[in-house]
């Protein structure tokens, strides 16, 4: 039992910091936004033109909260900081003597940081730009995506009409019918969307889990704090 207790010490001690805090609440956030937009992906009803639109609007999200973002999340990190006996300050870096160099300058600006805006330079920054970059990708993707597979909605109603009559039978798989279609050289349109239909799986498991497991150690540290 004294052994269980040190070893959840040890832990809350390594993890129960401000700026382990900070970084928690600044994460949460983050993908709590791709986790909504993940699950909105994931509707039956949804095309490409409201992907692409749902992809624009965390982008521009994601660019407000990196103006916004780290002081909204230094207030809630001081609240839960409060709650969990946790001083809401950053360790002072210790201050490093070394010769100047010929050509170098005066002043560094990393050490005239202070250690709140060193966080903020180097690692909120660093983290909200690398979500905005890997969303600006997928956009891009996703447009180049649109150009290639647009097709004429009306074309493509009279072509399913017509493959309705014309499928050797009714309990084809997707790859099948994509098969005869390819074969038959007459449905553009068809072939189009099942190459989509079969292609384009969306999946957000990865963003989940790590979104689950913040909230796991949320819990621990209050429960934690409270023991």
């Amino acid at each position: 039992m004294m052994q269980r207790q040190k070893v959840r010490q040890s832990l809350f001690n390594a993890i129960g910091s401000f700026e382990f805090l900070l970084g928690m609440v600044i994460w949460y956030d983050i993908l709590f936004a791709i986790n909504m937009i993940s699950k909105k992906l994931q509707s039956k009803n949804m095309c490409i033109d409201d992907t692409i639109k749902h992809v624009e609007e965390v982008v521009s999200y994601f660019e407000k909260y990196r103006e916004e973002g780290f002081t909204k999340s230094m207030s809630l990190a001081k609240i839960i900081a409060f709650e969990m006996d946790v001083e809401p300050i950053f360790p002072t870096k210790r201050t490093m003597i070394r010769k100047k160099y010929f050509g170098e300058n005066n002043e560094d600006q990393d050490e005239n940081m202070s250690p709140e805006e060193s966080f903020r330079v180097h690692y909120f920054l660093v983290v909200v730009d690398m979500a905005i970059t890997s969303l600006k990708n997928r956009f891009e993707e996703l447009k180049t995506f649109e150009r290639i597979f647009d097709v004429d909605v009306d074309d493509l109603f009279s072509e399913l009409k017509v493959l309705q009559f014309t499928l050797p039978n009714n309990f084809m798989s997707a790859i099948d019918i994509l098969k005869f279609v390819k074969l038959a050289d007459s449905y553009p349109n068809v072939s189009i969307e099942y190459r989509v239909l079969l292609t384009v799986p969306v999946t957000v498991a990865s963003a989940e889990r790590s979104f689950s497991k913040l909230k796991l150690i949320k819990t621990y540290l209050r429960s934690s704090s409270m023991s």
